[in-house]
């Protein structure tokens, strides 16, 4: 608690101690209001908050040592001290009556009871009935509580206010109404609407005093007391309290900057937008760089902005956005679970179920770990003890988050959309090479047709070095990894290829931790260090240089690269149901199959255990199978990919800011007649998770 003694100050506005000579001053004796009690008048403190005359001043309270920020352990940011608060302390010691340095560095004096010497002809014999003494005691007690709204409350009650009982006119120069009418002219004015009667506390009795008197011992003024009784009228008897320095926005200027804050374009995340409402914008962004961006919009069109604080008050409670995009998303299970065994309802039996899938889960994640481990470390396999040795290949494989062009640093470009550019990631774990494959989104889409055509050409390479088992680990997403066109893009690889077997292992979803992404985290650190990017190409170039030690091999694909898996799905049933009759839970499927000598056979589990047969099922038609091998595949796009016509007038927006000489790759770009919807084009995959499960 702060303790002020005296209410002198030397050069540097340090308070001394000093003498008034018996004259009270605030300050002497500062205490929590809420353990002071009051008896015949006087304020009675516990004996361990007897006053400690410790003089402390505004400025070195916040040098000394002993008073300091608390830190919690294990907390990311310091704990908040309001007490602490340079604005806090100068309030502090001006609620308690103390000398005090404002915020422009002036001197306020403090409070003292201000002296009566013509107060003998009082009607009341104020003088009389209240000794120095008294209002010495009066006035500590009332400074000694410190608390704005406790003060009030102590006015309020100690003036009773009532109607006025008889009125007597008394000519006022300054009160007088001026009317054409000459019967009201310079009529005098009656305006008192209230009789109020002072009252204070001496020897446990109430003893009436006038108001100069009142006034006088306390050191306030007669506007305080006005306003204290009005609070408190207007809030039914009930203390309001202090609202000084709340400000309430106006409407007007709050629906501005949400519609500032909505004109950022928003991404959502990879693999739950179905279930989170949480949006990221641009990384590049920061709520500085917004509230510039506010303020040069509210300058040119000619309105007074809002200040910072209230921009980040509106950001933050009116808004779920993040300011980089999700690096991987929370497991859905581990928080669901997490959620139900915080319930007080979660207990005994239900409760040990809960823990027990839980548990269960997490060995999944683990396992799926250490088989990416154990794989990895041993590239040659031995499929049975009957069967030779075979030369394998692991491969993890995972999308990059989109790349932007242009990425521009100016302003405008915070408020449009960008041409995406996709990289998909093959990490090869037995030869510790890495491909990225690369395409704008003028030439493909990123659905499972695509990420199938560059496993088919990685794969035609390996085969031609006689790999002829290939183990690839991916997520579970299944829009572009765990569906039926992937699985046919397989029978097709093992058929065409000399490749004999492909297994597909699937992480936890949540757990899923590939080398991938460290992979993509060197290409974002490489982007850092160069401001603007016009077209596919630069990107191209940083993928090549980020990585020293091993560098990158960058395949760009073109259109004649994609294939579609249509023929194949035409050429196949997806069938729903096992060969023992158990239904295909796609969801819950870790590991697929796909063998040479067993065409049309999807073999999966869902678990990756060794010791776990597989299950069955057969793709194949009715009656004589078409072979995959002789099946051509088509091209998946006749022509150039177009943009949504609102993304196409963004780009042509930015157009202004790209070199001249990079201006022939946008003239190529096409123009779609159709409406872009509220998530960005390259948010979209061909099937979600949940639709993939049904359907598929």
């Amino acid at each position: 608690m702060l303790r002020i003694c005296e209410t002198d100050v030397d050069d540097a506005g340090t308070l001394l101690n000093d003498s008034h000579e018996g004259t009270p001053v605030a300050g002497e004796e500062c205490f929590d209001s809420s353990q002071a009690t009051f008896a015949n008048g006087e304020p009675q403190l516990p004996s361990e908050l007897q006053p400690q005359q410790t003089v402390v001043s505004v400025e070195s309270a916040a040098d000394d040592p002993d008073i300091t920020d608390e830190v919690v352990q294990g907390s990311r940011k310091r704990t908040r001290n309001e007490a602490n608060w340079l604005c806090n302390k100068r309030k502090k010691l001006r609620n308690s009556g103390c000398m005090y340095v404002n915020k422009n560095n002036k001197m306020c004096k403090g409070r003292s009871i201000r002296p009566l010497p013509s107060h003998g002809s009082c009607r009341r014999k104020c003088c009389e009935k209240v000794t120095e003494d008294d209002r010495a005691a009066l006035f500590n007690g009332f400074w000694q509580l410190a608390n704005f709204d406790a003060q009030n409350v102590f006015l309020s009650r100690s003036v009773r206010q009532q109607g006025v009982k008889r009125r007597r006119p008394r000519p006022r120069p300054n009160k007088t109404v001026h009317s054409a009418n000459p019967k009201k002219k310079n009529r005098l004015v009656f305006d008192k609407a209230y009789s109020r009667a002072y009252y204070v506390n001496v020897g446990g009795c109430d003893v009436s005093v006038c108001k100069e008197f009142f006034l006088a011992t306390f050191d306030i003024s007669s506007g305080r007391v006005t306003r204290a009784i009005a609070q408190l009228r207007a809030s039914g008897g009930v203390s309001p309290g202090d609202r000084r320095g709340r400000q309430r926005l106006p409407s007007d200027a709050v629906d501005r900057v949400k519609a500032h804050i909505n004109s950022f374009p928003a991404y959502i995340s990879h693999y739950t937008r179905s279930q989170s409402r949480r949006k990221y914008l641009s990384s590049d962004l920061n709520l500085c760089k917004m509230y510039k961006l506010y303020e040069e919009q509210c300058k040119n069109d000619g309105i007074q902005p809002v200040k910072v604080w209230a921009y980040r008050q509106i950001f933050n409670s009116s808004f779920n956005l993040y300011f980089h995009q999700p690096d991987k998303d929370t497991c859905k299970k581990c928080d669901k679970f997490k959620a139900e065994l915080s319930s007080p309802s979660c207990t005994g039996d239900n409760k040990r179920v809960l823990e027990c899938q839980h548990e269960l889960h997490l060995r999944k994640a683990e396992k799926a770990r250490s088989c990416l481990k154990a794989d990895s470390e041993n590239p040659v396999n031995q499929l049975s003890d009957s069967e030779p040795v075979v030369k394998r290949d692991v491969i993890t494989f995972d999308l990059q988050k989109v790349m932007p062009i242009p990425s521009l640093s100016t302003n405008e470009a915070y408020y449009c959309r960008q041409l995406s550019v996709y990289n998909l990631g093959i990490h090869s774990m037995t030869r510790d090479h890495v491909i990225m494959n690369v395409w704008p989104e003028t030439t493909a889409s990123r659905g499972a047709d695509e990420i199938g055509s560059c496993l088919l050409n990685y794969c035609n390479q390996i085969s031609a070095q006689g790999i002829t088992h290939l183990t690839a680990y991916s997520d579970s997403c299944g829009g572009q990894n765990r569906n039926i066109k992937m699985v046919a893009m397989w029978l097709y690889i093992t058929q065409s290829t000399a490749i004999d077997v492909v297994d597909h292992k699937f992480m936890v979803s949540g757990h899923s931790f590939l080398p991938n992404d460290t992979d993509f985290g060197l290409i974002e650190r490489a982007k850092l260090k160069t401001t603007e990017i016009y077209v596919p190409e630069q990107w191209y170039s940083i993928i090549e240089k980020c990585c020293k030690k091993r560098p990158f091999e960058v395949n760009r694909m073109n259109s004649v690269d994609f294939q579609s898996t249509k023929p194949l799905l035409n050429a196949i049933t997806n069938r729903k149901i096992c060969n023992d009759g158990q239904k295909v839970r796609w969801l819950d499927i870790q590991w697929i199959r796909i063998q040479k000598d067993k065409p049309f056979v999807m073999q999966f589990k869902c678990s990756m255990s060794d010791d776990l047969a597989f299950s069955c099922v057969s793709l194949a038609k009715r009656g004589r199978p078409r072979s995959l091998a002789a099946i051509n595949l088509p091209l998946l796009y006749k022509s150039c990919r177009p943009v949504s016509k609102e993304k196409y007038a963004d780009l042509k927006k930015l157009l202004k800011y790209v070199p001249p000489v990079h201006h022939e790759f946008y003239k190529h770009i096409k123009r779609s007649g159709q409406d872009a919807d509220e998530v960005l084009e390259d948010e979209y995959l061909q099937q979600s998770e949940e639709e993939d499960g049904e359907t598929a």
